[in-house]
Parts: structure tokens; C-alpha cells; sequence
């Protein structure tokens, strides 16, 4: 089965916010089927990002955060990827320089999450490549492509994502936030993909 990729994200809305320290937070839950939002309080800097974040009383929703140097050997994720392969989750995205690389094409991949992304390298053009501005919330589904922008010059960029799904994101190494009580079974990350959650 082939799958059509290569939409656009929805511009969500500008919003300035400064990190208040140095991090780097992996989904971390903050909200909990029936729950509200639990924000630890080095975190409430993302506050004004909920304002705009969709998501039902069934959901989860998780936070990552990093604020750390970047630069031309610091890339972080690299390649060509689509955020919920396979799934319905929705992810939002800002960040405060070096903005995330859309491609806005029409590709088609298989089901495959791994030979998913050597599709991707191979049918991506750079005509089609875009990025938008710095400060702006993006709300993506699973057929957005994208990649980490790499940076030219050293400096701290802060990035924020934003997961919503009905799934428990339950992979070892996800922060844990104890504002709430939970015990989750956790499972050894794939070393191909990261996939949020094992099932």
C-alpha cells in the first residue's frame, strides 16, 4: 500500500515565548485522559502554547522541549520524516530560530516506517523545500514531511513539540512528570525509529 505525502502544516499562530533555562524534556505527559493540564513549573514558559492546542477528554497529551546549542555539527534528528507514521496523532511544532524544513510536494511512501523515510531522501526536492517564520506554532498531521533545519552559526535555539494522542507514549528515556501518579511499563527505544509508543 502506498501513502500520499507532502502536505502543508496549519499555521496556528505567532507566539514569543523565552525558555527559562537549558533543556532538553522528551514527551513528557501533561495531560491525562479526563485530566487538565499539569505543567511542572519549569515548563510553565510553554504555557501560552496550550491556548491554541486541540485535543479531547480521551487524549493524552505530551510536551518535549529543548533549549540547547545548536550549529553546524549539533543537528539533532536528521533526515527527512513524517511525526505519527501510521497514526492519528496530531503534533505541534515552534521554535525561536533555525526553523523546522517543510517539503510541500506530492510523495508517496509505503507503510514501512523505516524504508519510509529512504523514500523521503530519495523523492524530496529542494525546489519544494520551505520553512516559516521563527515564533510561529505549526499544527501537523502525519502526512507532513519534514526535517531539523541545520544551522550555519553556534548559538541556543529553543524548539517545542507538542503530541496529541490516544496512545501512552511509553518508550524508556520519555520524561516522567510527577504532578501525576502513574507507573507505565517502558520499552527499549528502535534504534531505526523512535517511535513514540511500543505496541
Amino acid at each position: 500500500m502506498r501513502l500520499k505525502v507532502g502536505n502543508a502544516p496549519l499555521i496556528c499562530k505567532e507566539v514569543l515565548l523565552k525558555a527559562s533555562e537549558m533543556m532538553f524534556v522528551i514527551y513528557l505527559p501533561v495531560v491525562m485522559p479526563g485530566s487538565d493540564l499539569r505543567l511542572p513549573k519549569n515548563l510553565e514558559w510553554c504555557a501560552e502554547l496550550f491556548k491554541y492546542i486541540d485535543y479531547g477528554i480521551h487524549d493524552y497529551v505530551y510536551i518535549s522541549a529543548k533549549s540547547m546549542f545548536v550549529g553546524p555539527e549539533c543537528r539533532g534528528r536528521a533526515g527527512w520524516h513524517l511525526d505519527g507514521f501510521g497514526t492519528d496523532d496530531i503534533n505541534y511544532v515552534w521554535s525561536d530560530c533555525h526553523p523546522t524544513e517543510f517539503c510541500i510536494q506530492d510523495i508517496q511512501v509505503t507503510n514501512d516506517c523505516v524504508l519510509s523515510m529512504q523514500e523521503l531522501e530519495q523523492q524530496v526536492c529542494i525546489d519544494n523545500i520551505i520553512t516559516y517564520p521563527n515564533n510561529t506554532l505549526l499544527r501537523m498531521d502525519n502526512t507532513v514531511v519534514h526535517r531539523v533545519s541545520v544551522s550555519q552559526e553556534f548559538g541556543i535555539r529553543t524548539f517545542v513539540k507538542i503530541s496529541v494522542s490516544s496512545s501512552k507514549y511509553n518508550l524508556a528515556g520519555n520524561a516522567h512528570n510527577y504532578l501525576f501518579d502513574y507507573d507505565w511499563d517502558l520499552s527499549e527505544r528502535n534504534l531505526e525509529r523512535n517511535h513514540p509508543t511500543y505496541k
